[in-house]
């Protein structure tokens, strides 16, 4: 399966319970104030119900079969109550290994051994428009990986779905990638899939972003010179 085919399936999923109005703890209602561990529970219980061989683990947070391992991250700008969320970008920048960090995850997924493919896998939250955007973190996340960890990223992709139920968290953005190569520089490069061009690619973001519709919106990507793979 391509990974992109694997994210629109996963934010259809997440639409699809968001509109059962689900409740964690005393929050609002809405798919929104999930933790992570709850919100990827739901989305293998939802995939093996679609017949898929899908289940939670330590690491990866999700595995499918023994072809794709998938770390997320959920980013909350704001939280519950309709505050901007403090030090909400942590758990995606902080670039040491052993930390809880996408960054810290990615190198994790480099060390894991017995899958075909691995992917890293953002649950975002915006209002819609969105108060904070968060194009400028994930921009930051790809630069930070590559040009000072030497994390070769894949080909990133994009589904947007809304509008959600809870007040502050009106639309999830499911940004994904799948990565390939090596860590650090003064380490051994280990390929798992493809080799990527030694230079590094240029950022290429669409301009237009259409209606929240429920349907695949637009997808964002690392354009670069190599194929379209899993």
């Amino acid at each position: 399966m391509k990974y992109r085919d694997l994210v629109k399936i996963i934010a259809d999923l997440l639409k699809e319970f968001d509109e059962e109005r689900p409740r964690h703890k005393d929050f609002k209602p809405g798919i929104g104030p999930f933790g992570e561990p709850q919100i990827v529970s739901t989305i293998a219980n939802r995939l093996q119900n679609k017949g898929y061989v899908a289940r939670t683990r330590r690491t990866p947070d999700l595995e499918i079969g023994n072809e794709w391992a998938i770390e997320f991250k959920i980013v909350r700008p704001f939280g519950d109550n309709g505050k901007e969320a403090e030090n909400w970008t942590v758990n995606m920048l902080h670039p040491y290994p052993g930390n809880v960090s996408l960054i810290g995850d990615a190198l994790k997924l480099i060390q894991l051994s017995g899958y075909t493919h691995k992917g890293l896998f953002v649950i975002g939250y915006e209002h819609d428009p969105a108060k904070i955007k968060l194009d400028p973190l994930i921009l930051s996340f790809e630069l930070i990986a590559r040009q000072v960890m030497n994390i070769n990223l894949g080909q990133r992709v994009e589904e947007i779905r809304g509008i959600l139920v809870h007040p502050e968290h009106q639309v999830v953005r499911c940004l994904a990638g799948n990565y390939f190569l090596k860590a650090f520089r003064e380490e051994r490069s280990r390929i798992y899939s493809i080799s990527l061009p030694n230079s590094p690619p240029k950022l290429a973001i669409s301009s237009a972003v259409p209606g929240l519709s429920g349907s695949p919106c637009h997808a964002v990507g690392l354009s670069t010179t190599q194929p379209d793979v899993a």
